[in-house]
């Protein structure tokens, strides 16, 4: 019956599946164009219709949970911004932002948009970072790569340091000693900044601990991501394009059980 089952699928999906695939190829090159080698080899019509047999070798199902997590990482992000700032227009679009931002960063960093956004759902919780000010100012984003660049530096994951980031940024008099432990800020550090606090204000010392933090650790994500990780993330972004034909039939079915 499973089997029945993704053949019909699969016959459903022929014409569709040739023209996202010219898409998913003509991204994923985009996205690798610093690849050469990975460009050449998704470039030709042959290699195409291989890696269409690759992908249904490797099983449907995979390539629709992949589009099923992805779908779950946005609903969770735009979730967290709806419920921290009220469901209208403009945390909708602070979400979609996020999100955007996230699809950007995974290919500098080799980790998955969907980790990402599910970090960003983290520091979202927190008012002081995820304000229009704190993301017009760039100081979410921020916040969000010096996640990962804690967590290449060899401190905790992603997500635990998006909490420490955000006890951290949103009450910087109080809470920037907690960072103290990680090496990212110095003793001298935690007393300017302390002092920023009560003098200039929170903003002030918000971007005075994000400059001391990235001045430690700033940039290890980047330096730490190999070329293979990077790959990793552009065949799933493959995969879920591809997911995403099948899903809403998949779904159909599936509400028919």
């Amino acid at each position: 019956m499973k089997a029945k089952f993704e053949v019909g699928l699969v016959l459903s999906a022929t014409d569709k599946m040739s023209r996202v695939l010219d898409s998913a190829v003509r991204k994923a090159k985009y996205r690798f164009r610093g690849i050469d080698e990975v460009n050449k080899k998704v470039s030709t019509s042959l290699n195409r219709v291989m890696l269409t047999g690759a992908v249904i070798g490797a099983g449907i199902y995979r390539t629709i949970r992949v589009a099923e997590d992805a779908a779950t990482a946005n609903h969770v992000l735009e979730n967290t911004f709806k419920q921290m700032w009220g469901d209208n227009g403009a945390s909708a679009t602070a979400a979609k932002n996020a999100e955007k931002f996230a699809e950007s960063l995974q290919f500098s960093i080799g980790k998955s948009k969907d980790d990402i956004k599910l970090t960003q759902a983290k520091l979202a919780t927190f008012k002081g970072l995820s304000s229009a000010l704190g993301r017009t100012s760039g100081l979410y984003d921020r916040a969000t790569q010096a996640a990962y660049d804690l967590a290449a530096t060899g401190y905790g994951d992603a997500i635990g340091n998006a909490t420490l980031l955000g006890k951290a940024l949103s009450d910087p008099l109080h809470m920037v000693q907690a960072l103290k432990r990680t090496g990212t800020v110095t003793f001298e550090d935690v007393v300017n900044i302390k002092n920023i606090a009560k003098t200039q204000g929170l903003f002030k010392a918000q971007l005075a601990l994000m400059k001391a933090i990235e001045k430690q650790v700033g940039g290890n994500a980047i330096a730490g991501a190999n070329a293979s990780d990077k790959m990793k993330v552009g065949f799933q972004e493959i995969a879920e394009t591809i997911g995403n034909i099948f899903l809403p039939a998949f779904n159909q079915a599936g509400d028919k059980v």
